[in-house]
């Protein structure tokens, strides 16, 4: 699979096939960048709210709460890729301004019409998804075959046992996606929540 990157040998590492999660030339992981701005603009647009108009009630705010947690589980995989596959200072100057930019944008657009923010998110989730997808067919079948011995930080190890529950968790996610059609990122969290429990 080329992961949006020109094929890799057989024999690649893992940090080889996650490369394309960090390179500037990967459109999937720019997805997963600019996906990580949507919670983090709401959230900021939530706070000044809070402290302009003090509102009384003290109902959630379900649409932003549901973007910030999209955003940190965007924040937590560009944290995790950016350990393994250890990018150069330009790279993660060019995927710092992507960020800025797409938290601008994305700023504007929940003042103006919050719902198309998950929209949004479910496009950017989506075409990330994909890369993740063909990544854990590549595992099973058999074309990482040091992925034992791959440089994954301990903690990621210890969550997804690699590396048979991490096929699982990739495909079950892939699964969440397409079966959450009509669903917000709230409801996607708590289905893909489930089927990781049982693969766990």
């Amino acid at each position: 699979m080329p992961y949006g990157l020109p094929a890799l040998a057989p024999n690649s590492s893992m940090q080889g096939l996650v490369a394309f999660s960090v390179t500037s030339s990967c459109l999937p992981h720019m997805f997963q960048t600019l996906a990580a701005c949507h919670g983090l603009a709401s959230g900021l647009l939530h706070h000044w709210e809070t402290i302009l108009y003090a509102p009384t009630s003290a109902a959630p705010h379900s649409m932003v709460y549901a973007l910030m947690g999209e955003y940190d589980s965007h924040r937590t995989h560009f944290a995790t890729f950016q350990v393994i596959a250890k990018p150069g200072p330009i790279t993660r100057l060019l995927l710092l301004g992507t960020q800025i930019a797409g938290y601008l944008v994305q700023g504007l657009i929940c003042l103006v019409y919050m719902p198309l923010c998950f929209q949004l998110a479910r496009f950017t989730a989506e075409a990330a998804s994909r890369v993740y997808c063909d990544l854990a067919q590549d595992i099973a079948a058999g074309q990482v075959p040091d992925i034992a011995n791959a440089n994954v930080p301990a903690v990621t190890r210890m969550f997804y046992s690699l590396p048979g529950v991490l096929q699982g968790t990739l495909l079950a996610g892939r699964n969440g996606e397409v079966m959450g059609e009509g669903l917000s990122p709230g409801q996607l969290a708590q289905a893909l929540q489930a089927q990781l429990q049982t693969a766990l």
